[in-house]
């Protein structure tokens, strides 16, 4: 899938099973694996309490006037940061924000 707002093993990790494929996104909700779907802030919040089960230590979002802005920190000390003008932009970054932190934490097994 094209400009793919989650991949496909982030995705698996934070459902805890093996997602085949991710087919659209259309109005607010992932659909995957043919048959299944899910809404992108159910997700996002699925995201973020993954997140916080694989060494994150803090994740704030603040609004400051036209400006979103997203600070992910790890208890290693790495950091992600983003700027972002709307609610579905920061949203993608909450995404991406997970999909760093899967390819940057520690191997640490629940």
């Amino acid at each position: 899938m094209k400009d793919e707002i989650i991949s496909k093993e982030l995705l698996s990790e934070v459902l805890y099973f093996r997602i085949r494929i991710i087919n659209k996104l259309e109005d607010n909700k992932l659909y995957y694996d043919d048959i299944f779907e899910i809404n992108i802030h159910e997700l996002a919040h699925k995201c973020k309490e993954w997140a916080f089960k694989k060494g994150l230590f803090s994740w704030d979002l603040q609004y400051d006037e036209d400006y979103y802005y997203l600070i992910v920190k790890l208890f290693n000390g790495k950091f992600y940061q983003a700027l972002n003008f709307s609610e579905e932009d920061i949203i993608k970054q909450e995404f991406k924000a997970c999909q760093w932190i899967l390819e940057n934490k520690k191997d640490k097994d629940d």
